[in-house]
C-alpha cells in the first residue's frame, strides 16, 4: 500500500487538497479516474492545517469523533454521523479522537454534476448542507446510507463491467435522494426550481467559486452561463432563496475570515487578493457583514 501523505501545513497556510493527494488512502486501485472509496481513515494526520479541498466527498463517521472549523464556523463529527461537503470551503481540524475512523465516497466535481443532472428535486435540501454539513443520522438512517456505501465498495472492487461508471452514478444519486428524504424530514418539504434552473445555478455556483476574488460583476457570469443577467439573477433566487450577490458576498467574506485566521497577510495584501479596490472599501465590507474590523476579528479569532 502507497505511503499515506501527511495533510498538514505549515502554520499560516491553507492547503489546497486535490483529488489526486487523497488517493494513497485507497487500498485498491480504483477503477474509476473520479470517484473512489476509502474504507479507513486510520492513519490519516489533519493537525495543524487550513484545507481546502477541490472535490466534493462523503464521510460516514464510523467510530470516535472530530472537531472542526468550516468557514469559521465549529463543527463536529460524531459516530453514526454522515458529513456531507461539495468543496471549496476551508476547513481547519482541531481535534481527533485517537478512535476516530470513517468510511468515505470522493468524487470530483464533474462526476457529481453527472450525479445531479436533473435532479431538480433535491437542491434545496443540497443546499441546507452548505450552512451545516453534518447530518445527525438515526440508527436506521445510518445503515440505509452505509448499505449504498458498501455496494459502491463492492461494485468498485469487482470491476470489469463495461457499465461500471453508470451503476456507480446510479448508487449516488439513489444515496443523494436519500440524503435529501432524511433533510425533508428534518426541515419539512421545499420548493424546488426548474430543472434549468437548478443545472444553471449549480453552473454559478461553480465558475462563482473559481473567480469571485476578480470577477463580481453579474453581468460577467451571464456572459460566461450564456444568459441573461435577469434570467440568472431569477434562477439564482427561485433555487436558493438568495440572490447571486448575496452568493458572492458570502463567498468573499467567508474567504476573507479564512485568510485573517489562518494566514500572515496584512489586511491591506487580503483586501487585494479580494479585488478590493482600498482597504477602506474592504474595513467597510467586513465590518458590515460581521460587526468588527479585520484586524478586530483576526485578534478575537486568535484568542
Amino acid at each position: 500500500m502507497p505511503q499515506r501523505p501527511h495533510s498538514s501545513a505549515p502554520a499560516g497556510d491553507i492547503r489546497q487538497v486535490d483529488i489526486e493527494s487523497v488517493r494513497p488512502y485507497v487500498r485498491q486501485a480504483p477503477p474509476l479516474g473520479d470517484c473512489f472509496v476509502i474504507d479507513s481513515l486510520t492513519g490519516a494526520t489533519f493537525s495543524g492545517a487550513a484545507l481546502r479541498f477541490g472535490f466534493a466527498l462523503m464521510c460516514y463517521c464510523r467510530r470516535g469523533e472530530a472537531k472542526f472549523r468550516r468557514n469559521g464556523r465549529i463543527g463536529e463529527l460524531r459516530e453514526g454521523d454522515l458529513l456531507l461537503d461539495f468543496g471549496g470551503q476551508v476547513i481547519e481540524p482541531l481535534h481527533t479522537s485517537p478512535d476516530f475512523n470513517g468510511f468515505v465516497i470522493v468524487a470530483t466535481h464533474a462526476f457529481l454534476s453527472e450525479s445531479l443532472s436533473s435532479l431538480r428535486h433535491i437542491w434545496p435540501y443540497l443546499l441546507q448542507l452548505q450552512e451545516s454539513p453534518v447530518v445527525r443520522l438515526s440508527a436506521a438512517e445510518y445503515v440505509r446510507l452505509r448499505e449504498n456505501y458498501l455496494f459502491v465498495q463492492r461494485r468498485m472492487a469487482e470491476g470489469g463491467s463495461d457499465f461500471l461508471r453508470e451503476t456507480v452514478l446510479a448508487m449516488l444519486r439513489i444515496t443523494l435522494f436519500d440524503v435529501a428524504d432524511l433533510l425533508q424530514r428534518h426541515f419539512g418539504p421545499l420548493q424546488a426550481g426548474t430543472g434549468r434552473d437548478c443545472t444553471l445555478f449549480g453552473d454559478f455556483l461553480r465558475l462563482a467559486a473559481d473567480n469571485f476574488r476578480a470577477h463580481r460583476d453579474l453581468n460577467w457570469y451571464a456572459g460566461r452561463l450564456c444568459v441573461s443577467a435577469k434570467y440568472l439573477s431569477a434562477a439564482v433566487k427561485g433555487v436558493s432563496g438568495r440572490t447571486a450577490s448575496e452568493w458572492m458576498a458570502g463567498m468573499v467574506l467567508a474567504e476573507a475570515q479564512n485568510l485573517l485566521r489562518t494566514t500572515e497577510k496584512s489586511v491591506k495584501e487580503i483586501s487585494s487578493t479580494l479585488g478590493f479596490s482600498s482597504q477602506s472599501l474592504f474595513g467597510v465590507f467586513f465590518r458590515k457583514g460581521t460587526g468588527l474590523t479585520p484586524g478586530s476579528f483576526r485578534r478575537q479569532a486568535r484568542q
